[in-house]
């Protein structure tokens, strides 16, 4: 398995320890009528909430990051296809690719009329 998936499969697994947890903290201040103890709950929550927005954070910090590398390397590695191959090949590539885009959004389109 590699590195970002596994850094995926961690942040989603994050995920729902964090919704659990606050779903239990709500549980537990549902069912108590001692403002004290709701404050405290609500400031445990706080805290969840808090450490949850940081995790996501870090996480789109590390996708953006791979992403921008994937962008390095897929203009680098057009550039040289164009240079070995031509105009011509990348046109038809692109071409290609909008045809896909098209029929794709098509799909998605027909399936939600569904």
């Amino acid at each position: 398995m590699q590195r970002h998936e596994l850094g995926s499969e961690q942040a989603v697994g994050a995920q729902a320890s964090g919704e659990e947890t606050l779903s239990r903290l709500r549980r537990r201040f549902e069912q108590t009528d001692d403002p004290r103890a709701q404050s405290e709950l609500a400031a445990e929550a706080l805290d969840q909430v808090e450490r949850e927005l940081g995790t996501i954070r870090e996480r789109r910090q590390q996708l953006d990051s791979r992403e921008g590398k994937l962008w390095s390397r897929r203009n680098r590695l057009e550039r040289f296809l164009i240079d070995t191959r031509g105009l011509d090949w990348w046109r038809a590539r692109r071409e290609h690719a909008r045809d896909l885009n098209l029929r794709a959004a098509q799909a998605a389109r027909s399936a939600t009329r569904s």
